[in-house]
């Protein structure tokens, strides 16, 4: 974070939580390095909704890389950066479209969670499924 911000001093810094370096950018911020104005600890979804509103020309985001790709495609006008160009989650590319159709129609795989979890995730899916 240090190099970006010393590269982009304007930047608004979005950080996702499970981030390596979100403490790095938490202490930036509490030191006056960045303004805690500009630090922005968000999830994926908070990502995506605040990089709609920001009116920062760059953005800073210390996240998996591949979330990178979408930002930029529906935020043309804003200069997003990766804070780690090598944050490569490999759990994360281990799902895929053909995966999970395979465990849908075949029914394998199955994930239990406890019901608490299960209605809040539930919530969650049909928030997104009315929003689409």
């Amino acid at each position: 974070l240090d190099a970006r911000l010393a590269e982009h001093p304007d930047a608004e810094f979005h950080v996702h939580p499970e981030c390596g370096c979100a403490s790095q950018a938490l202490w930036l911020a509490s030191s006056g390095a960045i303004p805690q104005d500009r630090v922005h600890l968000l999830g994926t979804a908070g990502m995506q909704r605040r990089a709609r509103e920001t009116r920062a020309e760059h953005v800073v985001v210390a996240t998996e890389v591949g979330l990178l790709h979408r930002l930029r495609a529906e935020n043309p006008d804003v200069d997003f950066l990766a804070a780690n160009p090598d944050a490569v989650c490999r759990y994360m590319k281990l799902i895929t479209p053909a995966k999970l159709e395979r465990s849908l129609t075949d029914l394998v795989h199955e994930v239990e969670v406890p019901e608490d979890v299960a209605v809040r995730a539930r919530a969650a899916i049909e928030r997104m499924i009315r929003i689409g």
